[in-house]
Formats: C-alpha cells, structure tokens, sequence
C-alpha cells in the first residue's frame, strides 16, 4: 500500500535546525559550499535556523527534501514507533520526500 502526504506551512529553519545535525556528516563532503558551511554550523540552531530561513524558497524546499531523504531510514523508524504507541501496527518499507 502506498501513501502519500502533503506538508505545507513548513518551518524550514526549525525543521532543518532538528535534521542537519543528524546528517551533517554526510554534507560535509558535499560540492555545494553552503551546504558544508551549514553542516559546519549544524550544532548552532539560531544559525541554522536564521540562515535556512533567509534562502529562496526553491532552496528551501530542495534542502529539506535532500534532509529527509538523507534520513529516509531513521524516519521510516520514527514514523513506525509513533504508530504503534498509538495502537497502529504496520511497517514503513519506503521513505521518500519530493517537491
């Protein structure tokens, strides 16, 4: 079975200063310059927060895409144990955000 979700009025910088940490090593070896320089900064939210919030909102949505995929794995997880404290037993085999 296949759902799909629509997230809209997104915080960025909130979302992007709870997710970059999680994966920052993985961006440290990027090509693109600020996403190292976030990465670098991952652990300081105001920053973090500040700055995602100040890019364009194509870039927005392209970094929190490249987050949560980044953490595909671990949200399959999360979303899977939020489920069953709730008394919904099922398991998430896919993870996959796109704007």
């Amino acid at each position: 079975m296949e759902i799909k979700l629509r997230v809209e009025d997104i915080d960025y910088g909130s979302l992007a200063a709870v997710l970059l940490p999680k994966i920052k090593d993985k961006l440290t070896e990027s090509s693109s310059p600020i996403l190292r320089m976030l990465a670098a900064k991952a652990d300081d939210e105001q920053f973090v927060r500040n700055t995602v919030n100040g890019f364009p909102q194509a870039a927005k949505d392209k970094l929190v895409v490249l987050m949560l995929n980044k953490n595909a794995d671990k949200m399959s997880e999360k979303f899977t144990e939020m489920a069953s404290e709730k008394g919904l037993y099922f398991r998430i085999t896919g993870f996959k955000a796109e704007n």
